[in-house]
């Protein structure tokens, strides 16, 4: 599915491969674009979706699960990001999560990792580069930014253009007239212009 994710549950703490499952906000009825964010070795700092994108999984690299400890964030490779269409590259409001504060939980404990009620996951800060999942202790919490709905856009539509100036009616009838009055002008200078001319020569 490629809905925001809002919290990842852990059945072990520290391994990669116990992330066991996530919850998601359903978006009824919203086409959904992804894409791939890369994931360098031993990053430290902030791992971001694009604004307006939201975090949706791990691309890991072969032979993760082999590992004795079931690897860690250096073996994954990227980090997949979603967002409804069309795409509003801007969020909601966003706050910080931190890990293992108060009541939440950190990725040492086993659980659920998570965001607050109505916010989805948008980044991940991992403090060190300790491969396991405790060196990650924030998360970027986030709502969505509403789109505007259809018949919105279209009422949008309706006042910009009754804000447009008014086109001028094109009168057919003056426009023939104000032509024939001009040609019928013409006629006359050149008639005087005529008469000169022989009075001139008498």
């Amino acid at each position: 599915m490629a809905h925001p994710v809002t919290q990842q549950k852990l059945f072990h703490p520290a391994r990669l491969a116990n992330l066991e499952s996530a919850s998601y906000i359903a978006l009824p009825g919203s086409k959904m674009k992804c894409g791939l964010v890369d994931v360098k070795q031993a990053w430290t700092g902030w791992l971001v979706c694009p604004a307006g994108w939201f975090f949706n999984g791990l691309v890991r690299g072969p032979g993760t699960a082999e590992e004795p400890l079931g690897g860690g964030w250096d073996d994954v490779l990227q980090m997949r990001c979603c967002a409804p269409e069309p795409v509003v590259a801007e969020y909601g409001p966003c706050e910080v999560t931190e890990l293992g504060k108060g009541d939440t939980k950190s990725f040492e404990d086993k659980g659920w990792v998570a965001c607050k009620p109505g916010t989805a996951i948008a980044g991940f800060y991992r403090k060190d580069a300790d491969p396991f999942l405790r060196s990650v202790v924030g998360l970027n919490c986030c709502e969505l930014k509403e789109c505007p709905k259809v018949d919105k856009v279209a009422e949008a539509e309706e006042i910009a253009a009754a804000k447009k100036p008014a086109a001028e009616t094109v009168d057919a009838e003056k426009i023939k007239a104000e032509k024939i009055k001009a040609w019928q002008a013409k006629r006359a200078e050149a008639a005087k212009e005529s008469e000169a001319a022989k009075d001139a020569k008498h």
